[in-house]
């Protein structure tokens, strides 16, 4: 279920104070994971445990965590292999699984952001007012900054998200540090196996926006902090944004599907789980490739758009080439 307001059947008591673990995956981040760890412990109204997994870092930011004594026990750190970004962070969460204190709330950090006190506080109290037998996500806009943080722009536009299937489906808004989860999320994303791994704040919104319940907030609690290496990527906006999109389709080619992988795998892991129409919807995108017909359907379909022209464009023709 999509949540843009509270309903009286969703609401329960908050009790917000809560232990809270935050899951970080390092590489390389000596110039700003200090700063970026003092911003996590000083969050307002949560206690706070830190797991990270370090991917094999060459600089210093293993002996700069490790030197992190002030905060005792409540940081954790595994030192891996180079794996890259996408298997560390699933690779912190089944650590997570498994650790000897089990959390009701968990939240995904970069490295290298700087996050406004309430941030924690905000997520886990709009969690607190859903049942926790379902997977419940909380996820936010971001204020993009430079290297020096000042201030650039909000990362997107009051209206752009929708938090609805229909643009899930569709376009991925979620950035995985402004995601704060119940345990029951976790345990869902700890069910693909490892040649199976989506990114995982896209994966997340995807359970839990059909298993459970998601909450967008317009507002951004992290310094989001743009220096040219970030892991994700540079955040494009404007002609930016528009020539990113004619670049990408002009290697179609070369791309893979990810919608239609995404649908595979919800149809193979909660077929039983799934609503009526949900499953319908799911079936077409994971199967509109075997034969005309069902790519028609998916093309003129309105269960599927993220509400923006060139998005939606980009969108169908990569239906038309089999790379949705």
């Amino acid at each position: 279920m999509i949540v843009n307001e509270y309903t009286t059947m969703d609401r329960k008591e908050s009790k917000v104070g809560m232990d809270i673990c935050v899951l970080m995956s390092s590489y390389n981040g000596e110039k700003y994971i200090n700063e970026q760890i003092d911003s996590i412990f000083l969050q307002d109204s949560v206690d706070v445990w830190l797991l990270i997994r370090d991917d094999g870092s060459t600089d210093n930011t293993v002996s700069i965590i490790k030197n992190r004594k002030e905060y005792g026990n409540r940081i954790f750190l595994i030192e891996g292999n180079n794996v890259g970004s996408t298997i560390s962070f699933y690779e912190i969460m089944r650590y997570a699984k498994s650790y000897e204190k089990k959390f009701e709330y968990y939240s995904f950090a970069d490295q290298d952001d700087v996050w406004l006190r309430n941030k924690l506080y905000k997520g886990i109290s709009v969690l607190e007012r859903f049942y926790s037998d379902s997977p419940n996500l909380y996820y936010s806009n971001l204020k993009v900054v430079d290297e020096k943080l000042n201030y650039l722009y909000d990362r997107f536009t009051p209206g752009y998200v929708t938090n609805t299937k229909k643009q899930i489906m569709a376009e991925i808004c979620t950035l995985g540090c402004t995601c704060v989860f119940n345990r029951m999320a976790l345990l869902e994303m700890c069910k693909l196996n490892n040649d199976e791994l989506e990114y995982h704040d896209n994966w997340i919104l995807w359970i839990c926006s059909f298993l459970g319940k998601c909450y967008y907030d317009e507002q951004g609690y992290i310094l989001y902090r743009q220096h040219g290496n970030n892991t994700s990527g540079t955040v494009k906006k404007g002609f930016g944004y528009l020539r990113y999109q004619i670049g990408r389709l002009m290697k179609i080619n070369d791309m893979k599907p990810c919608y239609e992988v995404k649908a595979k795998l919800m149809l193979k892991y909660y077929s039983d789980r799934l609503i009526q129409e949900d499953k319908e919807v799911l079936y077409l995108l994971a199967n509109y490739s075997k034969s005309y017909h069902l790519k028609m359907k998916l093309f003129f379909t309105n269960k599927i758009s993220s509400g923006h022209i060139i998005r939606d464009l980009s969108r169908k023709i990569r239906i038309l080439v089999n790379k949705a």
